[in-house]
């Protein structure tokens, strides 16, 4: 599993003046040969290309994970990466949509059969398992995903380092850094009556994986790509598709699939609170709450971004 180094891990500070409080990040990144294979997690799940789609998104819900790399069933080597994004894009809310609605002409039952090539992305962050955690940290936050898979010399797959993984070392300590600092201030929100179908593209478009639901002002819940996954592989779900079709699934509200009791940070808490919150919790972003308004959202990405 992971390694906890201690906050020595995020001590590059790239010539900035300011204090930051009880813990110092103005020398280097430490850079040990090594170190990047010792921190990533070497549990990995991967798929074949062949793999059918409904397989893969039975395997992120089941192990609540929303990337899986995708491997050559023969050589090992990787592929490429398939994402709940990919996913959300496939069941409507992109491009790969297309395949749905004229390669099988509607049919979502007969479409999932497809393997994940056809929707898996081959232009993919990856690091090797002797680069320094430096340089596999920023390749990672300035890309859109929140991991990638980490690499030997043949190009195979030996682990998979996160976003989660980064922030592991500062969860519980005082940064000297809030939350106020670092949160997306302008924050994307759905009424609960909005149909699922617009979550869906608006989760592709942004590259967002969470988006809050609100009424006028009032947090009313939180809908993830991994609750629209877990959706789609539900039952009740496959009969309404089997009767109905997909248009009746697309068309559902929001409030009836997003989490109600949404676990929410205040703006003036230290970044290392709001860490831990979220590796114990294992979710990648809080709304950001004052006075019971809604005033940003802050992420794993925000805060490792916070660091570089």
């Amino acid at each position: 599993m992971c390694l906890k180094r201690g906050a020595e891990i995020f001590a590059s500070d790239r010539g900035k003046s300011r204090e930051r409080g009880p813990l110092e990040f103005k020398s280097h990144l430490v850079e040990r040969e090594g170190d990047l294979g010792l921190l990533c997690r070497k549990d990995v799940i991967t798929v074949y290309s062949s793999t059918r789609i409904e397989e893969a998104i039975e395997e992120m819900v089941r192990a609540k994970i929303k990337k899986l790399p995708v491997i050559d069933a023969g050589t090992k080597r990787l592929l490429g990466m398939v994402t709940s994004y990919d996913i959300a894009d496939f069941l409507g809310g992109g491009e790969k949509h297309n395949i749905i609605t004229k390669r099988h002409n509607g049919n979502y039952l007969s479409a999932i059969n497809e393997p994940v090539r056809e929707i898996m992305a081959s232009d993919i962050p990856r690091a090797y398992v002797e680069e320094s955690l430096e340089e596999a940290m920023e390749r990672l936050v300035k890309s859109k995903y929140t991991g990638m898979p980490v690499l030997d010399e043949n190009d195979r797959v030996v682990g998979i380092i996160t976003e989660r993984d980064f922030i592991k070392p500062i969860a519980g300590l005082e940064t000297g850094i809030s939350v106020r600092d670092v949160m997306t201030e302008e924050v994307l929100t759905l009424p609960p009556g909005a149909p699922l179908i617009d979550a869906m593209r608006a989760m592709v478009r942004n590259v967002f994986r969470r988006i809050p639901i609100t009424s006028e002002g009032s947090l009313l819940g939180i809908i993830t790509t991994i609750d629209i996954l877990s959706h789609f592989i539900e039952k009740e779900t496959f009969s309404k598709i089997r009767s109905s079709g997909l248009e009746i699934v697309l068309n559902e509200e929001v409030s009836r699939l997003m989490t109600k009791e949404v676990i929410t940070v205040s703006p003036d808490k230290d970044v290392g609170y709001a860490s831990k919150i979220m590796l114990d919790r294992e979710i990648g972003g809080l709304p950001v709450l004052s006075n019971g308004e809604l005033v940003g959202i802050v992420t794993e990405k925000d805060v490792i971004s916070s660091f570089i």
